[in-house]
């Protein structure tokens, strides 16, 4: 069966991993954030989809009936295995497809017990049997003095609103700022410094309609504000 020949809507009336969403599970999924994790497709057979992390595993999604045209090779998509589910882009959003989870990694029964789980409510259309993605933003953060090296990488959070997301990037700048600042120093002189021994964070889920956040022009442009012409640092000893 190719994902053509897939129509969205009720394909049976189970509620079991692989068959509908249910409002209890999808529940579960969108209170606890960081069971999530983004993959990408890497193979589709019949009603089956090979998902790959950004560590390398693999695990295999099955659904009943297949997949749309919304899952292709290629996708983006984030999984959650703890509550079989994934989320897959849609035309006002992203949607969650309920999901078995087949050869599951440490994503599935793995997590820390203490992790964060604020609770939030799960939405299903009872029309396609399909829950609707609560979009949340992460805040990533690098390490610039290990530029490009992802095992220096950490989650600072993750947030309702873009807007969350945003002030907590500007907030670890700042603070790499502060803690960078002495006397007397030029914009260009806090700036390098910045460069060289700050964090870099980001969010990967910007809105489309978004510009994307730069810690390092931000940088730039509070280097110049603190250090610049009229700052208090400015001739300072």
């Amino acid at each position: 069966m190719s994902n053509s020949d897939v129509s969205r809507g009720r394909c049976c009336d189970s509620y079991a991993p692989g068959h509908n969403c249910h409002v209890i599970s999808t529940t579960h999924a969108n209170s606890d954030p960081t069971a999530w994790f983004p993959a990408t497709v890497t193979a589709l057979e019949q009603d089956e989809a090979t998902v790959e992390y950004e560590d390398g595993s693999n695990c295999r999604l099955w659904r009943h009936s297949g997949f749309d045209t919304r899952v292709i090779v290629g996708t983006a998509v984030l999984v959650c295995e703890r509550w079989s589910l994934v989320s897959v882009p849609g035309s006002s959003g992203r949607d969650q497809l309920s999901v078995e989870i087949r050869n599951p990694t440490w994503r599935k029964n793995g997590l820390p017990e203490d992790r964060p789980r604020p609770w939030r409510a799960g939405i299903v259309n009872l029309a396609t049997g399909e829950g609707v993605a609560v979009q949340r933003y992460r805040v990533l953060v690098d390490d610039n003095y290990h530029y490009q090296d992802a095992d220096e990488r950490y989650e600072s959070g993750v947030f309702d609103s873009y807007v969350d997301a945003l002030a907590k990037c500007k907030e670890i700048v700042e603070e790499c700022l502060r803690e960078q600042l002495k006397p007397g120093m030029t914009p260009d002189e806090l700036y390098h410094m910045y460069v060289m021994f700050g964090e870099d964070p980001w969010i990967p889920e910007t809105p489309a309609d978004a510009s994307r956040f730069s810690a390092w022009e931000y940088a730039r442009t509070r280097s110049r504000e603190i250090c610049g012409p009229g700052s208090e640092n400015t001739g300072s000893t």
